[in-house]
């Protein structure tokens, strides 16, 4: 394993290869300590195999090329599972001045306002999520960073690094793989690189990896605070099936009376809560109000006296709301949509179906825990998992070119935090994997 410090080298210099024998000239003003990058559309051609086709939507992005010097690199962030990242909120911002490059990040199709004009967003059904494929996703990016390469005076030779992490990092691995021309290098944090498919351990080994991984963190670190958690998410869990929870959680702290809608969207913000916790122990803009989330939460619920209390910690991290009573009409814990969102379920039904959200008998969050993976299920009427699904994992690693073979023959492909030679877990470790041929 090797230490963070290793690894941000290990990214640095794989950056650096993209501004070898490249001119450098001087840098033009600094950015704003306040950075705050307009964001713009970008006319994005719908399908991108049909040649013929003029068909075309908005895209949002942004990009910054304050520091850009002739030649410079292009750090590109493909936005994931969810309305456009922020540049302002990505380290690739840090090392422009450094590198003299561009900065640029896109949103992903169907997700935020990057959608077609005829979307039926009351009832989207196949149709409307038609060009919602891999190979459109990744186009995308393609044309963009060639529209870059063709607009900015100085760029058309720039190498550009791709990065993305979780489903993004995923993204990343593949964009590389199939778009080498476009990509010189690529970035993948946290990539689910196998565990697809085969809803049994018959047909995925892994099947239990990733919630595996969020308990052995979990019991590691405090196996006193686990063993709380485990009682309290398990009664969580039998209330919001039978419709009690206001009996059976007296003691946690509402404002006001939820719901049976709200207790189960508080049901699944503790459990993803608990999952991301473990994946990210780090100040997260937006998201929590910890420097280090992993110990305070455990702190906090070792504190705690009860079930309620102990489901009042990742509430209240969620919610800001560190002291007093805890709203269940905050957005942050029940004013949003599903844990991913329509399109991503679209995604895990068709093309990505991972398989990273079960727990078994035992572990931290109750079994058959739906709220970060599961079951492909459609919303509406009109069932959505494609006729391959429920194939194994082994299937879908060659369907998806993501065999240990063509990874070891990959050049510049940058894979960290996770477990690479192992598979033992979809997320485990912080291996690092670098080649600069």
């Amino acid at each position: 394993m090797l230490s963070s410090l290793t690894a941000h080298l290990c990214v640095l210099l794989l950056v650096l290869v993209a501004v070898v024998s490249n001119a450098v000239q001087a840098s033009t003003a600094p950015l704003s300590a306040t950075l705050t990058p307009e964001i713009l559309n970008f006319t994005q051609k719908l399908d991108h195999s049909a040649k013929d086709s003029q068909e075309t939507f908005q895209q949002s992005y942004q990009i910054v090329t304050d520091y850009f010097r002739e030649g410079g690199p292009i750090l590109f962030v493909q936005s994931a599972e969810s309305p456009l990242v922020l540049l302002q909120y990505n380290v690739f911002i840090d090392w422009a001045e450094e590198l003299g490059a561009i900065v640029a990040t896109l949103e992903h199709r169907f997700f935020g306002t990057s959608y077609p004009e005829d979307f039926h967003f009351a009832n989207p059904g196949p149709d409307d999520y038609a060009q919602l494929t891999l190979d459109n996703a990744i186009k995308d990016g393609v044309h963009f960073v060639n529209w870059i390469r063709e607009t900015v005076p100085g760029a058309q030779d720039s190498k550009v690094i791709y990065n993305g992490g979780s489903y993004g990092g995923f993204l990343a691995a593949e964009a590389i793989i199939r778009e080498p021309d476009a990509f010189y290098g690529s970035i993948a944090s946290s990539p689910l690189l196998y565990s697809f498919g085969g809803q049994t351990l018959e047909g995925n080994p892994h099947h239990y990896a990733g919630l595996d991984m969020v308990s052995n963190i979990w019991f590691d670190e405090s196996a006193e605070a686990a063993y709380k958690i485990q009682e309290a998410t398990s009664l969580f869990s039998r209330c919001v099936a039978e419709q009690n929870c206001s009996d059976a959680l007296p003691d946690l702290p509402l404002c006001s009376e939820a719901n049976a809608t709200q207790w189960t969207q508080l049901y699944g913000k503790v459990t993803s809560s608990y999952y991301s916790i473990s994946q990210f122990n780090y100040a997260f803009v937006n998201v929590w109000p910890w420097a280090y989330p992993l110990q305070t939460a455990i702190n906090l619920t070792l504190a705690a006296s009860s079930p309620g209390e102990v489901l009042a910690v990742p509430l209240r991290g969620v919610s800001w709301a560190q002291d007093g009573c805890i709203d269940p009409n905050n957005r942050n814990l029940t004013g949003q949509p599903t844990f991913f969102g329509d399109s991503f379920q679209w995604i895990r039904c068709t093309y990505f179906p991972g398989s990273f959200g079960d727990s078994r008998p035992g572990s931290l969050l109750p079994s058959s825990n739906t709220t970060v993976g599961g079951d492909c299920w459609s919303p509406y009427a009109v069932p959505w998992q494609a006729p391959d699904f429920n194939e194994t994992n082994e299937y879908f690693v060659e369907k998806l070119n993501l065999t240990l073979e063509t990874l070891d023959q990959t050049e510049r492909l940058l894979i960290v935090q996770v477990d690479y030679y192992a598979r033992s877990s979809p997320y485990r470790g912080f291996d690092v994997i670098c080649d600069y041929t």
